[in-house]
């Protein structure tokens, strides 16, 4: 038997283990604000959240269909959000709430870079080696016929696409 029980993964041979989950979820619904339970008050939206995935996530995913053979429930934490904003307020050296624009600034500068780690200052540090963001070093072919061309509201005319082609063009220096 593990010293740690509850830090295997949920499998249909750690099924015993899911009942932690099945108590944590009747502890959810019984909590209360006053009178009225949690889940029926205007702050329901969270607790609601942590419901859903403990019955959808393992009946779906490992039981039923089979798609997966456990479930790292690690990987379901925000440790790994945690880490993202981590990276976009150390990349940014502005504000830790940046506006849209420095958001989508900085986003270009990681996406760059093609990969996430986490500020050594920030207060969560990644367990195991997943990787957050990914983006491909292949380039990307964009076709534009004719009629795209000749029209009045043409491809070119779009500001979203002259973006996203200047985007394609950033220099990594």
């Amino acid at each position: 038997m593990s010293k740690k029980p509850y830090e295997k993964p949920l499998s249909p041979t750690t099924k015993q283990y899911f009942n932690f989950l099945e108590e944590a979820k009747d502890y959810l619904k019984s909590l209360k604000l006053g009178d009225t339970r949690v889940i029926l008050s205007r702050r329901k939206l969270g607790f609601l959240g942590f419901i859903i995935s403990i019955n959808s996530l393992y009946e779906y995913r490992v039981k039923e269909t089979k798609e997966l053979k456990y479930l790292l429930t690690y990987k379901l934490s925000q440790d790994h959000l945690e880490i993202f904003f981590s990276c976009i307020r150390s990349k940014g050296g502005y504000s830790n709430s940046p506006t849209s624009k420095q958001f989508q600034n900085i986003l270009k500068k990681i996406l760059l870079h093609s990969e996430i780690s986490g500020n050594e200052a920030s207060n969560v540090v990644a367990l195991d080696s997943t990787s957050i963001l990914h983006c491909s070093s292949s380039s990307l072919e964009i076709k534009i016929s004719e009629d795209m061309t000749s029209s009045s509201n043409s491809i070119e005319e779009d500001e979203d696409f002259i973006q996203f082609k200047n985007f394609l063009r950033i220099s990594p220096w």
